[in-house]
């Protein structure tokens, strides 16, 4: 099965590292005969898009990303312990406000003390920490096997961030995590609403 990676930019010259990649796997996956760098656009947010056919996500994304911080989340059948990939999310990780095309939130990442990374995500670009909902993710679940809420893989390359920690804001409201924020049903098989848990 061959894996399609769509890479989304902020600039219309496609040559930087990319803020997002988005990868689904398919029956059969046909490379274009060279790059696209087309232009899409979602009410006032425009972004520009190449793809590709891809076999590795960890290797494609070094590649893309290169010195750039990025966070892969791989998403698997639920019920599988992460078994069964069905597909990936990969953020650009450097602080950066970024919208995202899977969704049409916006979203930022950032290393949290102990090793954790959180997610923060904004429902408009032009992310307000009051309107945010905040992800954190434990390091025991960062860079290893470990299989997080039984359908969750992720790995962390922050090496790129100069600041080593960014507290999460203080706030009296207790941020769920809610999956259908980062992982869309339209991506594939929706699942039960869960949340995250750190640790």
């Amino acid at each position: 099965m061959a894996s399609k990676a769509v890479m989304v930019y902020d600039d219309n010259y496609c040559d930087e590292p990319p803020v997002q990649l988005v990868v689904t796997n398919q029956m059969a996956c046909s490379s274009p005969v060279s790059p696209t760098c087309s232009a899409t656009s979602t009410g006032a947010n425009t972004v520009y898009e190449d793809y590709t056919c891809i076999d590795d996500v960890a290797a494609f994304a070094a590649f893309q990303f290169g010195n750039a911080p990025y966070l892969i989340v791989e998403n698997f059948v639920n019920g599988t312990k992460c078994g069964t990939q069905q597909g990936a999310v990969v953020y650009r990780a450097d602080e950066g406000c970024y919208y995202n095309v899977v969704d049409g939130t916006s979203f930022r990442i950032f290393p949290n003390v102990g090793g954790a990374v959180t997610i923060a995500t904004y429902p408009t670009s032009s992310c307000n920490d009051y309107e945010a909902d905040y992800v954190t993710v434990g390091a025991k679940y960062l860079n290893t096997d470990e299989c997080f809420n039984g359908m969750l893989r992720l790995h962390a390359n922050m090496t790129g961030l100069l600041s080593p920690v960014k507290q999460t804001p203080s706030t009296e409201i207790d941020y769920k995590a809610r999956e259908e924020i980062m992982f869309p049903g339209w991506l594939w098989e929706p699942a039960p609403r869960r949340v995250f848990e750190s640790s």
